[in-house]
């Protein structure tokens, strides 16, 4: 299988972004690419139908108030717990721009 270049740097996000179905994959290459260009909302929705897709579940546990952009993370990633892998990755190939 090729490996999705994402960036210049290897990270934890190509490596599991490379074992992931195309067209998921190529939505998310788009996404990270121009993430500047896609609405602030548009890319909580995005990132957390990514993280149900590649980790699960949201844990219990919030960031403090103190970290506010954490927070609203962990609060959009939440929204989406419960739902299956398949159907995240799916429905984030859907939302992107990319689509």
């Amino acid at each position: 299988m090729k490996r999705l270049r994402l960036s210049r740097s290897s990270s934890a996000a190509d490596v599991m972004l490379a074992s992931q179905p195309g067209e998921f994959r190529l939505a998310m290459a788009y996404v990270m690419a121009r993430k500047t260009a896609i609405p602030m909302v548009q890319r909580l929705v995005l990132y957390a139908l990514y993280k149900q897709a590649i980790t699960g579940d949201a844990p219990d546990a919030a960031a403090s108030w103190a970290h506010i952009i954490e927070l609203a993370k962990h609060a959009a990633w939440s929204r989406y717990r419960g739902m299956t892998p398949d159907e995240a990755r799916k429905r984030c190939a859907t939302l992107s721009p990319f689509a």
